[in-house]
């Protein structure tokens, strides 16, 4: 049983070994925009406004 115990904490120590050495991952903002709108933004228009006749919003 220890021949075991050993054997696990040594493939958990490589397997943490190769994640840190291949970094983190980072999360980045899309990039460009959708109908003249950046991605991950939100765009709001007044009550009675047409987005696609009106395609300037009162809020981004």
């Amino acid at each position: 049983m220890p021949e075991i115990l050993r054997g696990v904490a040594a493939l958990a120590t490589a397997a943490t070994a190769v994640v840190a050495m291949c970094g983190a991952a980072q999360a980045k903002p899309a990039e460009g925009d959708w109908n003249g709108c950046p991605y991950g933004a939100v765009r709001i228009w007044g009550q009675d406004r047409n987005p696609y006749l009106d395609p300037h919003p009162t809020n981004v």
